[in-house]
């Protein structure tokens, strides 16, 4: 939703339709209701903008200003008159979970969790039930306590909970814990509290209860034996507690080819070596089920980097060799500049995709980045 170049056909800013809304209900809306407010903009061919106003601008092609008005404002009026979110029931009952998965969830998925808490003002607060169980609910950070934001961070925290394939408890219409679900291919519930029966000393950091089957990183970290592998299933083959990589991993890269050639011609802040040119190419194919959208096609892509032709950058170029070879260069999601969804996309390891223009047009001279591309990497296990 950004400012408009123009307006629609015979219509100012000055006369576009609007609705007076206000600040904090819009901010509201825009945020809980983000998919309606994209669909009334995308049906209707107009985009919805908010200064001390809402404004509702039509485009050349399809002026569906007035509907949009009206759908935008039965919108705004259910939110703000007390719709069925501000009665959820998640809010008073909260989300019942075995307390390992929420362990491992709060955990492998703390970043997420925290995102959750900063968009709509909340904590999360647990406490325990019979048989091993937690429960989770949300409070608002805020002194008007908006039930509303309290009901969007549960219901997006049970999404978590269902992305990251934990077994939660069935929830009634009621919002109250059933029978726990196990998660496909791992292992179910036994009905009994934590890990089973208590064979150590020491706690399982993952599902805080005594050690079963115990399992030693070379990290010395110690696990239950089913808390780690459902923490392989869900992060892979890092450390819950201190990211530490065992193992070998394996990304969700589509398959396509890597080569190298050189280039005499130097890269800024290496005058004295030429460039070793890297050109990455995936073909045109359909996500698996490692995938966002399994099944679904996605365009190739061709992409070139640089490294400079010297002892060091020889170096990162075997290990960026072996990341491509474990599938961890590229993924398939949105598009950070586009916003497009199921495109072939970085992998959060970063390359020069220019000769220059400095770090933050993503070319040289940039004296950081060679040992910042070895972290990363090393991150992943490959060093």
């Amino acid at each position: 939703m950004q400012p408009a170049e123009q307006s629609g056909p015979g219509t100012s800013p000055r006369d576009a339709p609007s609705v007076l809304v206000p600040v904090s209900h819009f901010w509201y809306v825009s945020h809980a209701y983000r998919d309606d407010m994209e669909r009334i903009e995308k049906e209707n061919g107009v985009r919805i903008e908010a200064e001390v106003k809402v404004r509702i601008e039509a485009d050349r092609t399809n002026p569906g200003a007035g509907k949009a008005l009206a759908e935008f404002s039965s919108l705004v009026r259910k939110c703000a008159g007390g719709s069925a979110s501000t009665e959820d029931p998640l809010v008073d009952a909260g989300l019942t979970m075995e307390g390992r998965h929420w362990g491992l969830l709060s955990t492998s998925y703390s970043e997420r969790i925290d995102q959750i808490k900063e968009k709509f003002a909340v904590s999360f607060h647990e406490s325990g039930v019979t048989g091993g169980k937690v429960t989770v609910k949300a409070r608002s950070r805020r002194s008007d306590g908006r039930r509303s934001m309290e009901s969007h961070a549960v219901r997006a925290l049970l999404r978590l909970c269902q992305e990251a394939v934990l077994p939660l408890p069935r929830q009634s219409a009621a919002g109250l814990g059933g029978e726990s679900e196990g998660a496909a291919g791992g292992p179910a519930s036994d009905g009994q509290s934590g890990c089973g029966a208590a064979d150590a000393d020491d706690d399982c950091p993952i599902c805080k209860d005594k050690i079963s089957d115990k399992k030693r990183l070379q990290c010395k970290h110690e696990f239950c034996e089913d808390c780690l592998t459902q923490s392989v299933r869900h992060m892979g083959h890092v450390c819950p507690v201190c990211r530490d990589v065992f193992g070998v991993m394996e990304g969700d890269q589509p398959e396509g080819q890597m080569s190298g050639s050189l280039d005499p011609a130097p890269l800024p802040g290496f005058p004295d070596c030429g460039t070793i040119v890297i050109a990455y190419w995936i073909p045109t194919g359909r996500q698996s089920g490692k995938h966002p959208n399994p099944g679904t096609f996605y365009p190739s892509l061709y992409r070139e980097a640089y490294l400079p032709d010297s002892r060091e950058g020889r170096d990162v170029y075997r290990l960026l060799t072996r990341a491509f070879q474990q599938k961890l260069v590229f993924t398939v999601g949105a598009s950070r500049t586009t916003g497009m969804d199921n495109q072939v996309t970085w992998n959060d390891i970063h390359h020069k995709t220019s000769r220059s223009g400095g770090a933050e047009n993503f070319g040289y001279p940039d004296a950081g980045y060679l040992s910042r591309v070895r972290e990363e990497l090393k991150a992943k296990g490959i060093e």
